[in-house]
């Protein structure tokens, strides 16, 4: 019962997406279901017509007039096919992606950190356009067979009824025999899931700008090859241990084939022989015969092709109907300006593993305090800023905004008020007014909104000298007259964009750590400034970028090990004492050096 369902579904997208496309498909259907009786009809007539010695020009205009009908037929069905069906394919699969897109939006971060759902993610994407298709295709297929097999089985019985029992016969054996060569396929494919997508992932990290440089500099790019290569050498292991079944089964379909094929021939051949058919008959019904059995081969791999389709639809679903933890429509909506938040006993551990990322940490957050988080790598930082953002929700304790838990909000409404720079920011292949906006541009508003940001920043220099201007499309890869932009202007545009967003608490997560200390503390001090009437969270394994700060937390495996001013830390002479001076002596020592180097002049 969920197989039909499940393909009515589809079904029911295909009539959201493209309802002509149904129309002209059953119309298709039944046009082109006459062909099968045409044929036959054709070599009757036309055999007869030559036995019974009638005229040329009788023979010509019997040829012209199937002439016409056969022309008016291919005349529909490839305007159907040529130029209906592709542009409703169009429509169907931008419905489809639209679906997953809006979907993926909404899905727990932490839904990727799991590769059972990940790999359903990857089937439902790769699947799911064709799918659609495939089952609307089923569907039409199956109409118009039944609409030929009433024509093509009235002609066979009144001219003979035992071709259609041989042919009945022939097809059970080769439907039994594909109904297995299915769930062999099946599981194939499910097998070479995870090989195709290593395999496919190389590809893409070899296409992408992103990931060039280091490819070329390293020997990664000989790692990534021998993953190629070791996916492709699986997918050959994973062909050879099926390639017998596949052999097996192929052969004993086509023999099926064969046998009906002769037995027909060997029947046919003893009625003309004993003079109970004509020549004409003969044809019709050796034709007849094999557009039967096609016929009913395609009717009878319905349900088959259905089941299969549902194989793979039950992954679209999957990954449609998949629940968050979180409800993103509904909840309280945030409608304050201040920012008040507490953090109580919260732990946190990725569901891949059972290691305490963040640990029973306590901190009250006050509205337009400037806190820097500091510690080592995998000390916690970025993860308490993404519990911060709901990215994800403790796995203990609980966060309050305004005195309000975090999980009783609308999760839409509580990111609105957020505003972050990640250390492993994007930008897009867009304009800098669109990366900036994360939108397109609407108005004059927000043009001159986005050149502030610009100023803000300190990028609005770079993007005045530019052509076009904030209309400059970043990257190359679809326009030539695009720019590109070094690490430290990207981290500016980076900037730019949280402040356009106008949020009240920002969070921003090494954003400069492609900038030299100087620049660093020069974007730091700007941050501070620009974002002085917001809370902010600064995250820095730089200390001396941080001084600044209202508060300044020490992180060390999860929890927080010291808390105060840079002056109260340094007085306490600990760990962060320590950390700020071994780091101090550093920069001292590189500028000593640096120094050295210098030419008189």
């Amino acid at each position: 019962m969920n197989i039909i369902k499940n393909n009515f579904r589809m079904l029911k997208y295909l009539w959201i997406a493209s309802p002509e496309r149904i129309f002209f498909a059953i119309l298709n259907a039944i046009i082109t279901a006459l062909e099968p009786l045409l044929t036959i009809l054709t070599v009757k007539f036309l055999f007869d017509a030559i036995m019974q010695g009638k005229s040329f020009h009788d023979i010509l205009m019997l040829i012209a007039i199937f002439a016409i009908i056969y022309t008016s037929i291919a005349l529909f069905s490839s305007w159907y096919r040529n130029n209906l069906c592709k542009k409703s394919n169009l429509k169907v699969q931008k419905y489809i992606q639209n679906l997953i897109y809006k979907k993926i939006r909404k899905i727990d971060l932490k839904a990727f950190d799991d590769n059972k759902f990940y790999q359903i993610f990857t089937r439902a994407v790769n699947e799911s356009e064709r799918r659609a298709i495939s089952v609307f295709d089923n569907f039409i297929n199956f109409l118009r067979n039944i609409i030929s097999l009433i024509g093509v089985a009235s002609v066979l019985l009144i001219l003979e009824p035992g071709i259609i029992l041989i042919t009945l016969a022939g097809i059970a054996l080769n439907m039994f025999i594909s109904t297995i060569s299915n769930k062999i396929q099946y599981k194939y494919d499910m097998g070479s899931t995870e090989f195709v997508r290593k395999k496919d992932y190389v590809k893409r990290v070899f296409y992408l700008q992103q990931y060039s440089k280091e490819i070329k500099l390293f020997k990664f790019a000989h790692f990534l090859i021998e993953l190629y290569n070791k996916s492709v050498e699986s997918l050959n292991n994973l062909i050879d241990n099926y390639k017998n079944k596949f052999s097996r089964y192929d052969f004993l379909q086509n023999m099926s084939q064969v046998i009906v094929v002769l037995t027909t021939m060997s029947f046919l051949s003893w009625k003309i022989i004993n003079n109970s058919i004509s020549i004409g008959d003969f044809a019709a019904l050796l034709n007849g015969s094999q557009e039967f059995a096609n016929i009913l081969r395609s009717i009878f791999s319905f349900y088959p092709t259905l089941i299969k389709n549902s194989l793979y639809i039950d992954n679209f679903f999957a990954f449609i109907n998949y629940k968050n933890e979180a409800n993103t429509e509904t909840g309280i909506l945030v409608n304050s300006n201040e920012v008040d938040i507490k953090i109580e006993n919260v732990s946190f551990k990725y569901s891949n593993n059972d290691n305490l990322i963040i640990d029973k940490i306590n901190l009250h957050i006050k509205n337009r305090e400037k806190i820097a988080i500091v510690g080592k790598n995998g000390a916690g930082k970025s993860t308490l800023a993404k519990l911060l953002l709901k990215l994800y929700d403790p796995t203990e304790g609980d966060i309050y905004l305004n005195n309000i838990k975090y999980k009783d909000y609308n999760i839409n409404s509580l990111r609105s008020n957020f505003g972050a720079a990640f250390q492993d920011f994007q930008y897009y292949s867009a304009t800098i007014a669109e990366n900036i906006l994360m939108r397109k541009v609407e108005d004059k508003a927000d043009e001159e909104l986005v050149w502030d940001a610009l100023h803000k920043s300190g990028l609005i220099e770079k993007v005045k000298n530019l052509k076009n201007g904030i209309n400059t499309i970043l990257t190359k890869e679809f326009c030539e007259e695009g720019t590109l932009l070094s690490g430290g202007e990207v981290q500016k545009l980076v900037i730019a964009r949280v402040y356009a967003r106008k949020c009240n608490f920002v969070i921003l997560d090494e954003p400069s750590s492609f900038l030299d200390p100087i620049s660093e503390n020069e974007l730091n001090t700007r941050m501070l400034t620009i974002f002085k009437n917001e809370t902010v969270i600064l995250i820095s394994h730089r200390l001396s970028t941080v001084c600044n700060a209202d508060r300044i937390l020490l992180l060390e495996n999860g929890s927080i090990t010291e808390a105060g001013t840079h002056q109260e830390l340094m007085k306490l002479n600990k760990k962060y004492a320590d950390m700020f001076n071994m780091q101090a002596k550093n920069y001292i020592r590189k500028t000593n050096s640096e120094e050295l180097n210098y030419p008189n002049n």
